[in-house]
């Protein structure tokens, strides 16, 4: 992987070939997408490239955008990987010993809002074909402040991903067991050959004619030549020379199966040669296991019908065998030796795929091989796995002190010779299972394609590390799933989500109490008993002074807002119960709904009441309220607007209704001791409250919050008004047709200063 801020490198990576070869040249374009905060893996921005075969280079160029000139430049970080989504981990938490991420580790870099004109991307030569995922996210601030939204600039951070990518066309294609002849007109030929065989070893054969100074090249094939698989060759790949050879040969052991290997080959010396032109021959051995796999995919409930009789074997060899193996030369002498080869079927389960071997009901047995391992394969589905997680498990219990070794490998069995686990040092996974008999092993968004699982099994003796016989017929179970869930459901101290984006079923988990990580078992900072009841406890018995202002507000018959109260004691309750604790009466955001809109509603109706209009203009304020209240809490609930619109229309019926009593009786109202001791000490309460909530941070909310439902609470009991004294009947009919009459009787109305108990 490389970066650059232009795209002269990426030009260069493919002159290499173009010169010779016909070359398309393509983009995939992204809307822009909002980029998040890392909170889980669920807030991340993802997307889906899709690259062809024969692709010389791919450049992924992102261009940054800000919600406004104002907003601070953010470093955005970026994660690409082939096959399937990347895994990340910002915030360096630590992961169970069964959870794997080896396949799901990308490409990684940091680019800045700040640095846009310098149009950074991340160039990858030669990428294999298939889909690509790149995400994206933000790192949390290190006080990660709640931020109520409409207060101030808000600013949004967007990335606009753009894949350029050369397709080399028309690449000749080589025969087997041909002489393929080329008369090259130019210093570079690209070619290809698709395979035919798993593990497999490939030879291929070299032989140059021509004239050179009036002389044939005898025992000279002036020729560099470079291959690779599932790719187009880079310059730093191993390459063989041919200088000094009249034929030579290119071995690639343990071949990838079906799949496409491409020769990239160069002409060693400047000088012309007449007439040149070198002839390859391409050879393989090993083992066909065609005839010995099975490929059916069929319903779990159907699973009992299907039964395949006999047992599998290995290997078996195509007509060509018999026919040229007397024509092979040097090392290639037939047909390999092959470790056993389980082709496996699905089963579809609720939340899984499993893969299972049908032979004679057998499931989820394998025999264990005593002088090496043996391998199964399974496909990974691009659009029904892709996203989920891959799980092994074995249970080897049956047999005297276990140890199991096994990898990996995409595209070709991981085995030498058929007795030798053949892996990168790294990919190799070992455990002893002397203990319990049992292991299990999670490997999550594990890329799309064919894999290939070799395992060994070993028996030891408990009085020394020499390894033994596993017994008559020793056999283990093992099973292999593919879940779209999260790891564990995420344990007991988080919650799975689900996230459809980019074609995908994105499977997350959210984690409580402190924990963190991808599984929710990181316990870093995981709450104690003592912080979490304290936490719990304040955020819902401090509810309590609402069930106070209810019955303050039905001593003085003002019953409507008593029944707000109460509702807003209720809903908040179990709201942050469920929030704090994960004990839920009732779905997430149906609590989080009623508890908005019930404090709201509150608000909204004790202003009402202060304003003291006559019963008709009353309960039209409320039904109207009500209804917009509803509809704001609902449409965006975080919004500032969703508390100041309620909030700014009760003071302005407050203000009119106040103001023409003033105007009527020519003196301040309510009077002073009411405003001195009432109104003026229940706004500052009401106002502390606001200041407490514009201080929250994730870190202080149940404290904060808390002393906002105390504060609060606490106001009303200043700002409520008294009982209503006895006013005069109205008939309905009169009022709606002479709205002003009954304004003006209302007016008129005799309010005298009152007590704080007794409202008289």
């Amino acid at each position: 992987m490389m970066m650059f801020s232009t795209r002269l490198v990426f030009l260069c990576v493919v002159s290499i070939v173009a010169e010779s070869t016909d070359v398309s040249h393509r983009e995939e374009v992204y809307h822009p997408s909002t980029v998040s905060k890392y909170g889980n893996y669920g807030s991340i921005s993802l997307f889906r490239f899709n690259i062809p075969e024969a692709v010389s280079a791919a450049f992924w160029n992102f261009t940054m955008m800000k919600s406004d000139d104002t907003c601070g430049n953010q470093d955005i970080h970026i994660s690409i990987h082939a096959g399937g989504p990347p895994i990340v981990n910002p915030d360096n938490t630590s992961l169970p010993e069964s959870v794997d991420v080896r396949y799901a580790t990308g490409i990684n870099l940091t680019i800045n809002t700040g640095d846009a004109e310098l149009t950074p991307g991340v160039s990858v030569p030669s990428p294999r074909a298939g889909d690509w995922f790149v995400i994206a996210y933000r790192l949390k601030d290190d006080v990660d402040k709640i931020e109520q939204k409409g207060i101030g600039v808000d600013c949004h951070y967007q990335l606009q991903p753009q894949l350029l990518y050369h397709q080399v066309l028309d690449i000749p294609v080589l025969s087997e067991l041909t002489d393929n002849v080329y008369s090259p007109a130019d210093e570079l030929t690209l070619l290809r050959y698709h395979t035919k065989f798993s593990s497999s070893v490939m030879s291929f054969s070299f032989y140059c004619s021509g004239t050179l100074d009036n002389k044939p090249l005898a025992g000279n094939c002036p020729l560099n030549v470079t291959v690779s698989a599932d790719r187009l060759p880079l310059l730093d790949d191993t390459t063989e020379s041919c200088l000094s050879q009249d034929r030579c040969s290119l071995v690639v052991s343990d071949a990838l199966k079906q799949s496409w290997y491409y020769l990239l080959v160069q002409k060693s010396i400047l000088d012309p040669i007449d007439g040149f032109n070198f002839t390859i021959r391409v050879e393989e051995e090993g083992c066909d296991y065609s005839r010995a796999s099975v490929s059916i995919d069929i319903a779990a409930e159907d699973a009992g019908n299907y039964y395949l009789k006999g047992e599998l074997t290995w290997p078996l060899m195509n007509g060509w065998y018999q026919e040229d193996i007397a024509h092979r030369e040097g090392s290639f002498r037939g047909v390999a030796t092959c470790a056993p080869l389980y082709t496996l079927v699905t089963l579809h389960t609720s939340g899984a795929r499993r893969f299972v071997k049908l032979v004679e009901n057998d499931t989820d047995i394998y025999p264990v091989e005593r002088n090496g391992p043996f391998v199964v394969t399974f496909d990974i589905d691009p659009v029904q796995d892709v996203g989920g997680f891959l799980a092994v498990g074995v249970d080897a219990t049956s047999l005297p002190n276990p140890a199991v070794t096994f990898c990996m490998k995409k595209d070709g069995p991981p085995v030498e010779d058929g007795v030798i686990l053949r892996c990168d040092e790294s990919d190799i996974i070992e455990s002893n299972l002397t203990s319990s008999g049992k292991d299990h092993w999670y490997f999550p968004n594990i890329p799309a394609g064919t894999w290939y699982l070799g395992l060994e099994v070993k028996c030891y003796n408990a009085s020394d590390q020499d390894p033994f016989s596993c017994g008559e017929d020793p056999e283990i179970v093992m099973a292999i799933t593919v879940n779209d869930q999260c790891i564990d459901n995420c344990g007991s101290n988080g919650q799975c989500y689900i996230k459809s984006v980019a074609g995908l079923q994105l499977y997350y988990c959210k984690c409580y109490y402190g924990y963190a990580g991808l599984t929710c078992s990181d316990d870093t900072a995981a709450w104690s008993r003592a912080y979490f009841l304290t936490r719990v406890l304040l955020l819902t018995l401090s509810n309590a002074i609402f069930l106070v202002a209810a019955i303050f507000a039905f001593y003085r018959h003002h019953f409507a807002e008593s029944v707000a109260f109460v509702a807003t004691m209720i809903f908040s309750t179990l709201y942050h119960a469920c929030d704090s604790s994960r004990v839920c009466v009732m779905d997430y955001d149906t609590l989080q709904f009623c508890d908005f809109y019930a404090s709201f509603l509150s608000i909204l109706l004790v202003l009402i009441a202060m304003a003291k209009l006559n019963p008709t203009l009353r309960s039209t304020a409320h039904i109207t309220g009500a209804f917009f209240v509803a509809f704001s809490a609902k449409y965006d609930r975080f919004s500032l607007w969703a508390v100041l619109v309620p909030l700014i229309a009760g003071l302005i019926v407050v203000a009119i209704s106040w103001g023409g009593r003033m105007y009527h009786r020519k003196e301040l109202y309510p009077s002073k001791k009411r405003w001195f001791f009432f109104i003026v000490p229940g706004a500052l309460l009401a106002l502390v409250g606001l200041v407490f909530t514009a201080l929250e941070t994730e870190e202080n909310y149940y404290i904060t919050h808390s002393l906002w439902h105390l504060f609060i609470g606490a106001s009303v009991l200043f700002l409520l008004p008294p009982r209503p004294k006895e006013e005069k009947h109205h008939e309905p009919e009169r009022e709606l047709l002479d709205v002003s009459t009954s304004l003006r009787d209302y007016l008129d109305a005799d309010t005298e200063p009152y007590s704080f108990m007794t409202g008289e």
